[in-house]
């Protein structure tokens, strides 16, 4: 995959997402297992349907048909820009806040303002928070050095942090309520 900085980097998937790419191939009418994917590099995602406007095609780097007939096969686009794809996860993400019912408004906005690179931080920070190790969470991410990586322990123990305050304003709240000391009964 060709990411941030435009740098080359491996990007381990689920299967969830590796079928859902081949649904989206199969949608664009290209075969995400066949001889297509592996004669040229195309994009894992795109628009599947361009205006056949040349305007239009060249935006998405989509092939000019050669005639008329032509026209009616699939067309191969570019991938989706930085501001197409921000787009969509925006459109994506406001139809998902409408099936999370316990959304207070406000995270509703947070949500809508979200950006694929949201998605980004939120994967280093989970992938922190779950103990994966420094080194393969900044290979992941692509940080040439393992200092910019550490941004994301950072960002945790401020969550931890946080958490634990809340906890404590919880007993001050309720001072004749003995903490829970986790041992059990």
């Amino acid at each position: 995959m060709v990411g941030k900085g435009n740098r080359e980097r491996f990007v381990p998937v689920s299967k969830e997402a590796v079928l859902a790419i081949g649904a989206h191939w199969r949608d664009r009418e290209l075969d995400f297992e066949g001889a297509e994917a592996a004669i040229a590099p195309l994009p894992l995602l795109a628009p599947r349907v361009i205006p056949p406007t040349p305007r239009a095609r060249a935006k998405f780097g989509a092939r000019q048909p050669a005639s008329e007939e032509a026209d009616a096969a699939p067309v191969v686009a570019g991938g989706y820009s930085v501001r197409g794809a921000r787009g969509l996860t925006q459109w994506a993400l406001r139809g998902q806040g409408a099936h999370v019912p316990d959304l207070t408004e406000a995270e509703r906005r947070q949500l809508a303002r979200s950006s694929p690179h949201a998605f980004r931080h939120t994967c280093g920070t989970q992938s922190v928070a779950a103990d994966v190790p420094l080194d393969v969470v900044q290979r992941l991410l692509g940080h040439a050095s393992l200092q910019t990586t550490t941004v994301y322990v950072t960002a945790e123990q401020k969550r931890l942090r946080a958490e634990m305050a809340r906890y404590h304003a919880r007993l001050r709240a309720a001072p004749d309520v003995p903490p829970d000391d986790g041992a059990g009964a």
